[in-house]
């Protein structure tokens, strides 16, 4: 694939679309007495398929809150409105691939693996990114990881819930709203079996609606993105983009106004986690 930009905003908002496409928020949906339904932010997933395995892919943080609701509630449609497509916690696989040992290393990844009746629905309106596709070749990206430094990462940050007015049908609609951040690589770490990238947000550079908490983004996709600059016509070209981590922690604002953003890369997704997966089901 090729795209063309004239602005690191227009590139920005291109992939936002392209990597909502694959992107969900995880919602707690508890049941209260009288019918009443409370919704809880639990955090951001990634759409993922290896074969004939639907699930997706998260923090274990994310997940194990996920299990004490009663339903969990995912995004579907492209305009990110509301609770519009649930289903029982107890119709999901819930797989712990990795428990946290401690917080800001880990390791922690679930996958969920989502019943056969709800593959249908949600591929009519968003796509499952093949982990087979980088499988067999993501030590490449890691020799090369210096020469790779260009990212985004998707969340859904909590501070951007909005109350939408009421539509299709649901009442008190809530709007959990999609977050496409970019970044420059800061570190690349390897503990264990599992690896880990760090991005560097400065808070002296953000634009005023950048949320300042981002809780809600872990679980979410961190995704490698291939661009080159044609000077002479000042344009961005896009030429591919691939899924490589998961954020899962987040340090403390510094006193010069900037965070880390860390999340599991390529090793963890795809050694440890793929062949969890594969383990489980077949």
């Amino acid at each position: 694939m090729e795209k063309k930009f004239k602005s690191n905003d227009k590139l920005l908002d291109s992939l936002s679309v392209i990597i909502n496409n694959f992107s969900t928020p995880l919602v707690n949906i508890i049941y209260g007495p009288e019918n009443q339904k409370f919704y809880k932010l639990q955090g951001s997933g990634t759409f993922v398929r290896i074969d004939n395995l639907f699930g997706i892919l998260t923090a274990y943080h994310v997940a194990h809150e996920l299990k004490f609701g009663s339903a969990i509630g995912l995004n579907i449609y492209s305009d990110e409105k509301g609770q519009n497509f649930s289903f029982p916690k107890k119709d999901i696989i819930f797989i712990d691939i990795a428990k946290p040992i401690k917080d800001n290393y880990g390791p922690d990844i679930s996958f969920l693996r989502l019943p056969n009746t709800a593959i249908g629905m949600i591929k009519a309106n968003k796509s499952f990114y093949d982990l087979s596709i980088h499988q067999n070749n993501y030590q490449t990206y890691i020799k090369n990881i210096e020469n790779h430094k260009r990212y985004v990462s998707w969340g859904v940050p909590g501070e951007l819930n909005t109350i939408e007015p009421a539509e299709r049908g649901f009442e008190n609609v809530m709007g959990f709203h999609g977050y496409c951040m970019a970044s420059l690589m800061k570190n690349y770490i390897t503990k264990g079996n599992h690896d880990y990238i760090d991005f560097d947000i400065d808070f002296n550079f953000t634009k005023p609606d950048f949320p300042k908490n981002l809780g809600g983004v872990s679980g979410g996709g961190i995704w490698m993105i291939d661009t080159n600059v044609d000077i002479e016509r000042k344009e961005i070209n896009l030429s591919d983009f691939s899924y490589c981590g998961i954020n899962f922690f987040q340090t403390e604002i510094t006193d010069d106004n900037h965070r880390l953003l860390r999340g599991h890369a390529w090793k963890s997704i795809y050694s440890v986690a793929y062949q969890s997966i594969i383990d489980n089901f077949k």
